[in-house]
Parts: C-alpha cells; sequence; structure tokens
C-alpha cells in the first residue's frame, strides 16, 4: 500500500490555500491534538489530493494554481494518461487493513467527467502528532458500479463497527482495488 506522510509544512501549505482560495466563512482547520474527524471535510480531500499528487511526483503548487478552486467539483481531482480520477478521502483512527471498506456518496458516484477513484485514508497517530496518508488503490468507474454495493443513509455498516451511512453511499471492499503502483501503467492503457 502506498503512503505519504503529510508533513507540518505540507499541512500548512493546505491551510494557506484554503484560506486565500475557498470561500467558506468558517473553515474549521486542523489542529495536530484534534481529531480529524472534527475538521471540515474539505481540508481533508485536499490533503489526499496532494498526497496522490506527492505519490505520483506531480508539482502540488502548480496543480494547485490550475485547480478551479471557487466553483463545484468537476468531477475529478488528478489527470493521468488522459485519464480522470476523483479522489476519495477518509479518516481513521486506525491503521488501514483489508476489513477497510471505501465509499463514495451516490450523488457523486456518475459524475460525467469521472472516469475513476483513488482511495486515501488519513492516519492520525496522537502520539507522534503525525499525519500519514495511505492509498490502498483505484478501481474504474464502470467496475466500480459493478462491484460496489448501495447503501441507504441511516442504514448499519456490515463491519458492525457502530459506522452509519449518513447519506446514500457506495462502497467497496478493498480487495476489489487496483493496487495503487500500478496506476501510470493501466491509465496508460484505458
Amino acid at each position: 500500500m502506498a503512503r505519504a506522510y503529510l508533513s507540518p509544512k505540507i499541512q500548512q501549505f493546505v491551510k494557506n490555500y484554503i484560506q486565500k482560495n475557498i470561500p467558506y466563512d468558517e473553515l474549521k482547520l486542523w489542529a495536530s491534538h484534534e481529531k480529524l474527524s472534527k475538521v471540515n471535510p474539505t481540508y481533508i480531500g485536499l490533503l489526499g489530493e496532494i498526497a496522490v499528487m506527492a505519490l505520483l511526483k506531480q508539482n502540488i503548487k502548480k496543480n494547485f494554481k490550475e485547480k478551479p478552486v471557487k466553483r463545484a467539483d468537476d468531477g475529478f481531482d488528478v489527470v493521468i494518461h488522459n485519464v480522470n480520477y476523483d479522489i476519495k478521502t477518509m479518516t481513521s483512527d486506525y491503521l488501514p487493513n483489508n476489513k477497510f471498506r471505501y465509499n463514495v456518496p451516490h450523488k457523486h458516484v456518475c459524475k460525467e467527467n469521472n472516469d475513476g477513484f483513488i482511495f486515501v485514508t488519513l492516519y492520525q497517530d496522537f502520539e507522534k502528532k503525525d499525519l500519514t496518508a495511505f492509498v490502498p488503490g483505484f478501481i474504474s468507474q464502470n467496475e466500480f458500479m459493478k462491484k460496489a454495493t448501495f447503501h441507504r443513509r441511516g442504514e448499519q455498516s456490515t463491519l458492525k463497527n457502530g459506522f452509519v451511512y449518513r447519506c446514500d453511499t457506495w462502497d467497496i471492499s478493498r480487495s476489489h482495488l487496483i493496487d495503487f503502483s500500478k496506476i501510470k501503467e493501466i491509465s496508460k492503457n484505458m
């Protein structure tokens, strides 16, 4: 599983970018003593995007300068060999494992400009105050729709871990994802 350490410098870059470009009045940004689950989803998503760009060795500052910040999500976050991927980032108090399920809200599943999904898990180590992004894999939108399971808002997770879906959601097990290390090769042939 690919992994990217999100240094304090990267975290500060994201905070500065959000404060300058995102039109939110009360955007709660992360401080190392807080649980990530209490933070604005935009901040979490941007950290996931930066982790993927870093692993792909893309120019993060250039990508963010070109990113359309003041309009609705275009459906994708990164382009690899002309394939558009939507990066979906979740937070966890646990290191990712094979039981993890990765989800996409129903309203995000069939966006026109999206060819697939890359999944990221942000793990917070409270003792070290570290933030690490794990990227277990990716999947094309077509394969996602064939293999994912639909859950209604309010439904309990099949993992029996107390998780309740906050909106209509599609989820997929990690076993259906393609290892992130193969994304450039596979995207080239899509």
